[in-house]
């Protein structure tokens, strides 16, 4: 795993002896069991790029790793305390009548929403059925400028640093009931 600024930016299996056929059915089996989505780098090795899925395959890993490997999993990262709002844009593929107030009342589930991801069979399951899909950049999305109270921030904090998830895909998530 490679990180940057003590966040994970890509995961690199070595698969350099292995044929380009091996290469693809290797990437079609772990796109078609554990809808990962590796792609193939210069020096045939499997690279993920994308956070989200960089956190569910560390979740998926995590259980079977040696304790020497433990330095190639996500630390728990120390989420700094927030003291003041925070005004920022928050795209959305839903159309919004009161968006500072309905942004604020998704937001309140966004505790429970963080228990859910501490276990990992919930965490797994949650990934195939719903995380995966929230990519912001696949929809047709409408723009909130919104003000952000220290302990909403807070809790957005620790789940982009569970999820690999953007502000904007979690103000989704916390949507879709």
């Amino acid at each position: 795993m490679k990180r940057v600024n003590d966040q994970p930016s890509k995961i690199i299996l070595s698969t350099e002896s292995f044929s380009p056929l091996e290469l693809q059915n290797l990437c079609s089996l772990l796109e078609e069991k554990f809808l990962l989505e590796f792609k193939i780098d210069k020096a045939k090795r499997l690279v993920i790029y994308n956070k989200m899925q960089i956190h569910y395959f560390l979740k998926l890993v995590q259980p079977y790793l040696v304790s020497c490997m433990y330095r190639k999993t996500i630390l728990k990262s120390s989420i700094c305390n927030v003291t003041n709002p925070k005004r920022t844009t928050i795209y959305l593929p839903i159309k919004l009548t009161s968006p500072t107030k309905q942004i604020h009342e998704a937001l309140t589930l966004l505790k429970e929403k963080i228990n859910i991801l501490s276990d990992e069979t919930k965490y797994v399951d949650l990934y195939c059925s719903v995380l995966r899909n929230l990519d912001i950049r696949k929809h047709t999305n409408f723009s909130y400028q919104v003000t952000l109270q220290p302990n909403i921030i807070t809790d957005i904090l620790k789940c982009r640093s569970l999820t690999g998830l953007k502000v904007s895909e979690i103000v989704h998530w916390c949507f879709l009931k």
